[in-house]
């Protein structure tokens, strides 16, 4: 069943920075402390992890605060998403993604937002490692994903997975030894989804496990909308979360023989027939999403996701 396309709204504007008190003073006020910080999704970017002080397990809110080149238009962007989520959402799934609670002046002066912890944060880096947790992980948020599309949809715009990737692939890269086998898989992986037109939808832009968290009762929560958009191309994080769900597996995912594979497969192929696109393009979406984080991680120096790749191209059957 596809998805019904609405008129997209105008989206709401993310809040007032003028008069924002310290973050300092709020954690006084409220009896707060921060317990973690880590790196944002988005570039330029950190999260500070805050908990009562009396039970530091408990996070209660995240903190985005921009320190580098972008940060700033990355936290006020998550801003702008998130207020689109909870006026779209249904009021049970609003409660999976975090709430603005206010901005205030964060570390070294710079305009920050609070917003409250998702369900499971306080567990974080508990993801599953064995593979009916990560089929069962994958499926959850593919379900997930699918109500977020249902309440967001928007125009149909092109598929937009994989372009740039692609030609920076071939302005970069043509020629090389070590990876032009897999030049001409992605190529015709993209050839293929360029010709597809997906319902615009509120995104993630990086649905990686480490932004998805669920509490010991089973609910689902996702973290950090830093790369969030309004209205973009759901392919993108449909691809994302079940490419890093499956890890150094997914050459054994794209070849498609084993039970995992399996279930692998029939969990993307139903998001894609949610968006009304072709199930057979699944192979195109994971390589194609593969890609895109490949090249994000090669620009950091860390050429694993790449070698990955080329392994899964090695593994696609001959037709593909």
């Amino acid at each position: 069943m596809g998805i019904t396309h609405v008129p997209r709204p105008r989206a709401p504007t993310s809040g007032s920075w003028s008069g924002a008190r310290p973050l300092d003073q709020l954690l006084e006020e409220r009896g707060l402390v921060v317990t973690d910080v880590v790196a944002g999704a988005a570039p330029g970017t950190r999260r500070l992890y805050v908990a009562d002080v009396h039970d530091t397990d408990d996070v209660r809110f995240a903190v985005a605060v921009p320190h580098g080149d972008g940060g700033e238009g990355a936290v006020a962007n998550e801003a702008t998403v998130l207020s689109l989520l909870h006026e779209r959402l249904p009021a049970a799934l609003s409660r999976s993604v975090p709430e603005v609670v206010e901005w205030v002046v964060g570390p070294a002066q710079r305009q920050s937002l609070v917003v409250t912890a998702v369900a499971g944060l306080d567990s974080s880096g508990t993801h599953p490692t064995n593979a009916g947790d990560l089929r069962r992980l994958l499926v959850d948020t593919i379900t997930w994903l699918e109500s977020v599309w249902q309440s967001t949809s928007g125009d149909l715009i092109p598929v937009e997975l994989g372009r740039g990737p692609v030609d920076l692939l071939l302005s970069r890269y043509r020629g090389a030894a070590n990876v032009r086998p897999a030049i001409g898989a992605l190529l015709r992986a993209r050839g293929r989804v360029a010709q597809v037109e997906v319902v615009s939808t509120a995104t993630h832009g990086c649905l990686a496990p480490r932004h998805l968290h669920r509490s010991p009762d089973g609910e689902l929560g996702v973290d950090d909308w830093g790369l969030g958009s309004t209205a973009s191309d759901p392919l993108r994080d449909l691809g994302r979360v079940a490419v890093d769900l499956a890890s150094h597996h997914l050459p054994e995912v794209v070849v498609g023989r084993t039970a995992l594979a399996t279930e692998f497969r029939h969990a993307v192929c139903r998001g894609l027939e949610v968006l009304s696109v072709s199930p057979r393009l699944w192979r195109d979406v994971l390589l194609l999403a593969q890609f895109e984080a490949a090249l994000s991680e090669l620009a950091r120096g860390e050429p694993s996701r790449l070698a990955l790749l080329q392994q899964s191209v090695h593994a696609l059957p001959i037709r593909s």
